[in-house]
């Protein structure tokens, strides 16, 4: 049979087979299908198999020596880069927040300074240190210049000479710690050296001054018991025990100051409180040294307890080790700078840079620092001329001597007790330091309207006690004032320039109650002059509150 080929994609498959049966003789198979049923099978639960742990030997690792590489040193020129204009910008007092910059020669964050707290609480060994150094500071100063005061009748007989002469050799002492310190209560005349406490205890630190202060303190008393006329122990105690004694005062305040924060006014007035320990412990034990040594026993005793600040300047240095070599550190990098000794120019530019910033001269253009000096002032002024006159005045109404000193004992106490108290009360209980001000001021104002017209003798008494208190607890709250809006870099500085403008004002005004005593022949004008100048604190105050730079 002859079969055509044809593509096998083109055949069925049933055709194929029936070709195929034919050929080969065989009847195709029928297939019947196949049924596969499903079977389901149960899964087989294994018994959990437990691996033993294996343990891996340790691995040793060969030390890989890594030799060190050189690095050539890279010059690097400097270039003069060009001046750039910066067009001055206005902006509100109410918008400016208070900066704490630092103007001096070195440049020692706060960070730096307080990173030799203990435990980290507020102040620290270290603080209280600087706060036993401060009450020491005051013991001293009052023990020296109430022994002189004892002593200017003697000395008038031994030297042969008036009381004029003496009582100048203590004012100039006085003034040269006023002007040295900034402590505005004890300068009487008009010295520019205020600002320079700074700049020394930015150079040499804080301890290294009191070491050194107080050591030249000592022997100024020393020296000064074998002098054999009144000029060389004016000369001596002038040139060396009224600076010495004046550079520390504001040094360690501003130490106080950078240790403490939420406890600073209690530690402040706390130090503060050595003025008054030192007028009812020394006043009496001067006394009892003239009467059993004689005036050369007893300079002698006084220079012996005046090194006391010598111990006080080592007990700060070996807690305030860290801050003392960044300080230097920061100096000498400051001092090294190699474009800064280029020119004559330069030299001459660099020195008078270094001495505006040393002496904070940029404060006298700050409006917030004279709005707290204007305060300072009338607050310190108004005191002044009430402690001069006060005697006088209750002498004028029929009391006695010996009454108004008992007026002014009992209101020394007062003093003292707002010295003691106002710290813990301030810093634990009361927030913001505006309100106290204002209360203080108020109640010192009353009381020297009043006084013209309070004849009885507790009226009197009462008057005093609450014008040594009011006075004596907002003094302490200037200084805080001066922090919270200058910061703690400029302290030195402010105090610096308000003792010298407190001097200046001194010298000029304090004679007014006097002059007017002697057109009018009544003192009611003089004290009412006195209560207008107090009650000139609450303006400046109240515009700081205002535009929201203190709370």
């Amino acid at each position: 049979m002859d079969y055509e080929r044809i593509p096998m994609h083109d055949v069925d498959d049933d055709i194929l087979l029936d070709e195929a049966s034919q050929y080969y003789g065989v009847a195709p198979h029928e297939v019947s299908p196949v049924e596969v049923s499903l079977v389901e099978i149960s899964p087989v639960e294994l018994p959990p198999v437990e691996l033993p742990p294996v343990e891996l030997p340790p691995v040793e690792l060969a030390p890989v020596e890594v030799s060190p590489v050189e690095v050539s040193p890279v010059e690097v020129s400097l270039h003069e880069v060009p001046s750039v204009e910066v067009s001055p910008v206005k902006v509100p007092l109410h918008a400016i927040s208070p900066v704490n910059t630092s103007p001096s020669l070195h440049e020692v964050s706060p960070h730096e300074v307080l990173q030799d707290k203990v435990s980290g609480k507020d102040g620290g060994r270290s603080g209280w240190i600087a706060v036993f150094s401060l009450w020491m500071q005051a013991f001293i100063w009052t023990g020296l210049f109430k022994g002189l005061g004892l002593m200017l009748p003697i000395l008038q007989q031994q030297f042969d000479t008036n009381g004029a002469i003496i009582g100048w050799m203590v004012g100039m002492i006085g003034a040269m710690i006023g002007f040295l310190s900034g402590k505005p209560e004890k300068s009487t005349v008009f010295v520019v050296t205020g600002p320079f406490s700074g700049a020394i205890g930015r150079t040499f630190g804080t301890g290294v001054a009191c070491i050194i202060c107080g050591t030249a303190v000592g022997f100024s008393a020393i020296l000064a018991s074998i002098t054999a006329n009144a000029l060389q122990m004016a000369i001596i105690l002038t040139l060396f025990l009224g600076p010495s004694l004046g550079i520390p005062d504001i040094l360690l305040k501003e130490a106080v100051g950078r240790r403490f924060d939420k406890n600073y006014v209690t530690a402040l007035c706390i130090g503060k409180t050595g003025t008054s320990f030192g007028m009812l412990l020394l006043t009496p034990l001067s006394q009892l040294f003239l009467d059993t040594y004689g005036w050369r026993g007893t300079l002698l005793l006084l220079g012996g307890l005046s090194f006391h600040l010598t111990v006080c300047g080592a007990l700060m240095i070996s807690t305030d080790n860290k801050t003392l070599q960044t300080t230097h550190r920061s100096a000498n990098a400051t001092l090294q700078n190699p474009t800064a000794n280029t020119t004559l120019r330069d030299r001459c530019s660099a020195v008078w840079k270094s001495a505006v910033q040393n002496l904070d001269v940029k404060l006298l253009l700050n409006l917030r620092y004279w709005s707290v000096t204007f305060m300072l002032c009338c607050s310190q002024l108004s005191f002044d001329m009430w402690i001069v006159y006060f005697v006088s005045m209750v002498q004028t109404k029929g009391f006695s001597a010996e009454d108004a000193a008992t007026f002014v004992t009992v209101a020394g106490v007062g003093h003292l007790l707002a010295r003691a108290s106002q710290g813990f009360i301030l810093d634990r209980w009361v927030k913001s330091y505006s309100i106290p001000m204002a209360i203080l001021f108020s109640t010192a104002g009353a009381m020297f309207f009043a006084t013209p017209w309070l004849n009885l003798y507790w009226e009197l008494m009462l008057s005093a006690v609450l014008v040594l208190f009011s006075v004596g607890a907002v003094l302490c709250l200037f200084e805080v004032l001066f922090k919270q809006i200058l910061g703690v870099e400029l302290l030195t500085g402010a105090l610096g320039w308000a003792g010298i403008t407190i001097a200046v004002l001194r010298f000029t005004l304090v004679f007014i109650p006097g002059l007017m005593y002697d057109l009018s022949g009544s003192y009611n004008g003089a004290f009412i002059f006195l209560g207008v100048m107090q009650s000139l604190c609450l303006i400046p105050l109240g515009c700081l509150k205002y535009f929201k730079i203190i709370q």
